[in-house]
């Protein structure tokens, strides 16, 4: 479900599960694995332009098409579960999904900042990215999938960054830059992945890269966002233009200067909480700006007939 749905068994591709509403409803109940939903729920979902008698007529018959589409043959694997009021994913289903598995073992990692991984919790987060192999059912514009989509997304870039910050850790500094960049591509205007990618630049001896990634830092944040860099990435930009450490706390004492030590913590704190509310802010900025894109995308691709 990363990038483009695929069904297989036995590591052949089921074509016979085709039909967009049948490939739509498969997905849905993947994503929403945790519960059974109402038939008249689904109905509603996946056919909201029609009445509630057509949308149960059209739902009957795709989970005809997706019950043949997956049939093994044998009624102990069945995948789906279904009654007369409600459906689902059969708990007992011998099954392997990637967005799945990807859950599972984020939430199996639990991880902390990437200083406090141990090398097999590290190669235990590389194995999980590669699973990421693109966006949630790219191509796919409807709202559950959108929301499922950024998700699934802002936990890939949160596992990124603790896999950039332990191989900055260790001193793996081109594979945390790769990690980087991997990052950048989903979120072109990611600011903390600007920050380590000027870090990584700058521990490694190429000083100029680091200044660079500067300037595409404030040239995104100002295209995608109307906004300027955080003060904390001037401060780390600053460090790296003298040539200075760039340890956390000499990027503290830099925001502290010429302020009177009695009352320096305190703004530390305020300006801390305001830089993550104006990162929050940049953030939800971002993301309706992309689903104002990917709407007006569905609008422009429609001739006049629901889209299928």
């Amino acid at each position: 479900m990363f990038g483009r749905l695929e069904v297989r068994r036995s590591e052949q591709v089921l074509c016979r599960v085709k039909p967009r509403r049948a490939q739509e409803l498969l997905a849905y109940l993947l994503l929403y694995r945790d519960r059974l939903h109402t038939r008249e729920a689904l109905a509603n979902l996946l056919w909201s332009d029609s009445t509630t008698d057509q949308a149960l007529k059209y739902l009957r018959h795709t989970l005809w098409q997706l019950q043949v589409g997956l049939d093994s043959g044998r009624v102990d694997e069945a995948l789906l579960v279904a009654d007369s009021e409600w459906v689902g994913l059969n708990p007992a289903a011998d099954l392997w999904c990637d967005v799945v598995e990807f859950e599972r073992m984020c939430e199996q990692m639990q991880w902390k900042a990437g200083l406090e991984l141990g090398p097999q919790r590290v190669r235990t987060l590389q194995e999980v990215e590669r699973l990421y192999r693109g966006d949630l059912l790219e191509g796919w514009y409807q709202d559950w999938c959108l929301l499922e989509r950024v998700r699934l997304e802002r936990l890939y870039l949160s596992l990124l960054e603790t896999l950039i910050d332990s191989c900055e850790a260790c001193g793996a500094y081109q594979e945390g830059l790769a990690y980087g960049a991997h990052a950048l591509r989903h979120d072109v205007a990611h600011e903390r992945i600007y920050q380590r990618l000027m870090c990584l630049h700058y521990l490694a001896g190429d000083r100029t890269s680091a200044l660079r990634q500067y300037e595409r830092c404030a040239a995104a944040l100002r295209e995608e966002l109307n906004i300027e860099p955080s003060s904390s990435t001037v401060a780390l930009y600053e460090l790296i233009r003298l040539d200075q450490p760039i340890g956390s706390v000499q990027i503290a004492s830099k925001r502290g200067q010429e302020i009177p030590k009695d009352v320096t913590p305190a703004l530390l704190q305020v300006l801390e909480h305001l830089e993550q509310l104006q990162e929050a802010l940049g953030e939800v900025q971002h993301h309706l700006h992309q689903t104002v894109v990917a709407i007006k995308m569905v609008t422009k691709s429609q001739d006049g007939t629901p889209l299928v």
